[in-house]
């Protein structure tokens, strides 16, 4: 029995050197999405993106929040905080565990390329310290050049149909009228 009880504890902290039973690290587990709501947007149209970070694990994240600015694309900062050099926008944010940062901004969609109809806009959530990035998301639009079809006002309607049965009676007296006279 003396033998068994010193050979449990030696067991019991070979599993923990080699890792086996050790409690795991604390660490962020980020996931990033950016959206503006809509699937398509007209040339010239202005439009308000989120970028959302959450963060899923149980130690705080410090992070660069970067939006890259395609080609054509006025970008405006609308969260306090942004930098920018024309080619990407970046925020140094902080998540904490469990949490959620959200930042915004505007754009103005360009007249795309002949043969392009999509445009595409990237967030990723980047370490303060230089490394890979965490997580990255794309919002993607289709472009359009034509103006929207506005449905019809109500007034206009209603006074176009009226305009049109006045103008079939009044067509159909005047044949009647016609026809009696002969």
């Amino acid at each position: 029995m003396y033998a068994l009880r010193s050979l449990f504890p030696a067991i019991l902290l070979g599993g923990i050197v080699l890792g086996q039973g050790a409690p795991a690290a604390a660490e962020p587990n980020l996931s990033i999405a950016v959206d503006d709501g809509r699937a398509s947007v007209r040339a010239g149209e202005r439009h308000e993106y989120t970028v959302t970070v959450r963060n899923a694990g149980t130690e705080s994240a410090k992070l660069l929040v970067e939006v890259g600015v395609p080609v054509g694309v006025e970008l405006t900062p609308r969260s306090h905080g942004a930098e920018t050099d024309g080619t990407r926008v970046r925020w140094p944010v902080e998540v904490a565990p469990g949490g959620t940062t959200r930042v915004r901004l505007a754009g103005r969609a360009p007249a795309l390329p002949d043969g392009q109809r999509r445009l595409a806009l990237t967030a990723c959530a980047l370490p303060v310290r230089s490394g890979p990035a965490a997580a990255c998301a794309t919002d993607m639009n289709a472009v359009t050049t034509r103006p929207p079809v506005r449905p019809a006002d109500p007034a206009w309607s209603l006074a176009g149909g009226a305009g049109a049965v006045l103008l079939v009676a009044g067509g159909g007296a005047w044949a009647w009228r016609r026809r009696r006279a002969t």
